[in-house]
Formats: C-alpha cells, structure tokens, sequence
C-alpha cells in the first residue's frame, strides 16, 4: 500500500474513533448509558422542565425527561411527560412525581417522591405529578404580595395618615396640655402641707391598729374568762336546770286541776255579774236562801 492511502485510511479510522468516542461521551453525560424503562406524567404545569430535565427519585438521579407533549383533559390543557427510569428501578405504586427547583440558581427536576405501597409501578404505567414548590415562584408570589399590600392598603393607608396628622398632631398638643395641668394639680395635692397632713393620717391609722390590736386580745382575755366561768359553773347551772324540769313536770301534772277550778271560778263568776246586772241592789242587800231578798221579798 502506498503511503498517501496508508495516511488516509489511519486519518479516517481516528475521526471514526473520535466520532464513536463523541456519542459514548453524550450518552454518558445525558444518562443514556443502559437500559430503560418509560413512565408517563401528568401536570398542569411544566415551567422550567425542557427535554432532557433530570429525574430524581428522592433526590437521587435515576433517569431524564424524553418528550413533553399537550394532553387534553376535561378540565383544561394539560402536559404529559415522558419519563426513562434506569431498568428494574422499583417504584412504588403510590409514588408522585413532582417539578422541583431546590434553589434560585438549580435547574428545574422531576422528583419521585417514594410511596409506602408494597406493590410495585410496572413500565409504561402513569406516575401521579403535583407541581412542587419552587423557590422562584414562591418569590415572585411573595413580591406580588408585596406589590398588592402595598398598593392596597399601605398606600391608602398614608395617604390616610397624611390627611389626618394635622388633626392627630392637635390632639397631641392638648393631651400634653391636659398632662401638664393634671401634673401641676397633683404637685399641689402633694405639697409640703399636704404630705405632713397624708403622715400624720397614716400615723393616726398606725396608732388605730396599734388599738385594734390591743382591743382584740382583751377581748381574747375576756372570752377566756367567760369560757372558764362556764366551765367552772357547769356543775351548778345542771343542777338548776333539772330543778327547773322537775317544777315544769309538777306544773304540767297539775295543770289540767288548775284549769278546772280556772273554769268553775269563770262560770261563778258569769253568774255574779248576771245577777249584778238584773239587780244592782243585791250589791247592797244581797240575797237570802231560796232566791228572796234581804227585805223579804
């Protein structure tokens, strides 16, 4: 073989190898380096997510986003992912895909977040997708926030403030005013005279107590006294009462004679003012046996 051919054909075998080497080296770097299986993902979101977007499951790389394409729903468009998942990778059937951004400079993910279901995905088989939190929006929500609070009510609210300080800063004035008023009524309330009055009040009240005291442990030694009279009369005060039971026995044993003779005497004496009133002279004369006179008749 000529030389001419010879460096042709090596030129030609290093670009050939140069070129395999290329295609090994981007399977390598997008992850297409063996075997896969296909899952498919719902989500009425896909911000962020491109061809090629990494699939983690539970933040560990297991695979890449295929294809993104519509999916129609009742309920307005919505967008399926086609997901490649390293072979034999178990993924439990509860398991939800998410689009994650785990920081304001990290590219968007689709994370598999692990189910507790014993049973197992099968290929082909849809993965249930929520859309994560993402850091960016939750900062663009939040300065929207920001945006409206101030546009709504902090605005407002100075524009408020603006109008009414004059009247607030009047308010203001008089208060002080009052306060100064008030301050020197109390410092003549508390004058030199008046806080010699105060103690000589708190002293009396002092000396009161002092009294009070006093009174109430006589009157401790009087009731002492008292409940030892009684104590030493005991003897004589239950001998007294049962004097006064047995003259209450005796009395109500001869009550019902007491109320009889009580009676007789009643009618007698019914009978007396009868005849003193039929006859007033019998006061005088009085009268004979057999219902005469004393004259005869």
């Amino acid at each position: 073989m000529k030389d001419p051919q010879r460096n042709y054909v090596v030129a030609g075998g290093f670009v050939l190898a140069m070129l395999i080497a290329l295609v090994v080296v981007l399977r390598i770097i997008s992850g297409r380096t063996g075997a896969t299986d296909e899952y498919f993902a719902t989500f009425d979101n896909v911000t962020g997510v491109l061809t090629g977007t990494k699939v983690l499951f539970e933040g560990y790389d297991i695979g890449q986003v295929e294809e993104i394409a519509p999916a129609d729903a009742g309920d307005g468009k919505r967008f399926k992912l086609r997901l490649s998942v390293k072979q034999g990778w178990p993924i439990p059937k509860d398991s939800e895909a998410r689009i994650i951004a785990p920081g304001m400079l990290a590219a968007f993910t689709v994370d598999l977040k692990a189910g507790k279901d014993t049973e197992l995905l099968k290929p082909g088989s849809p993965i249930g997708g929520t859309t994560g939190a993402s850091l960016v929006e939750a900062l663009s929500s939040m300065s929207y926030a920001i945006n409206d609070l101030a546009e709504k009510d902090l605005r407002p609210l100075l524009q408020s403030i603006s109008t009414k300080a004059p009247g607030i800063l009047d308010n203001v004035n008089r208060l002080s005013e009052e306060l100064l008023k008030a301050s020197s009524s109390i410092n003549e309330v508390l004058s030199t005279d008046n806080r010699a009055k105060v103690a000589r009040m708190l002293q009396r009240l002092e000396a009161t107590g002092d009294t009070a005291k006093q009174l109430a442990g006589e009157l401790r030694v009087v009731l002492g006294k008292i409940d030892g009279m009684v104590t030493d009369n005991r003897g004589h005060i239950d001998q007294t009462m049962a004097a006064l039971a047995y003259n209450l026995q005796v009395l109500a044993n001869r009550i019902d004679g007491i109320v009889d003779n009580m009676d007789g005497m009643s009618r007698n004496l019914n009978e007396f003012t009868g005849q003193i009133r039929e006859n007033p002279a019998v006061l005088l004369r009085g009268r004979a046996r057999g219902g005469e006179t004393a004259d005869g008749r």
